[in-house]
């Protein structure tokens, strides 16, 4: 599962905008409010904050196909190599995973990629 930081920021700028056009004693929902509550917790915990461009990519298969897929962009290995079903992809993703940040959301670790 991919995020981007570009549609979660707007997610939470909607939040905040329906927050703000409520009355006097008047709350969000418990689903909007929860909403809310996680995408400022991600928010604070990335650097940058949700302005900066970034993806956010799942840990496990999808962390370890976007390794593999960036160590064949990077020539380090043919696409159609006959070599790569030797390769041990996930310690290669776990190697990559020290070069990268994660951040909780919503239950699921994701790698913070810019």
């Amino acid at each position: 599962m991919h995020l981007t930081t570009g549609k979660l920021k707007e997610e939470l700028e909607d939040l905040l905008q329906m927050k703000a056009d409520l009355k006097d004693g008047e709350e969000l929902d418990g689903d909007d409010a929860e909403r809310l509550a996680l995408l400022r917790k991600l928010d604070d915990e990335i650097d940058g904050g949700l302005k900066e461009e970034a993806t956010l990519i799942a840990d496990g298969k999808d962390w370890r196909d976007y390794c593999q897929d960036m160590a064949e962009s990077m020539g380090s290995i043919a696409r159609d190599s006959p070599l790569s079903c030797y390769v041990d992809w996930d310690g290669w993703a776990d190697a990559c995973a020290s070069d990268y940040t994660t951040v909780e959301f919503d239950g699921v670790t994701y790698y913070v990629v810019p």
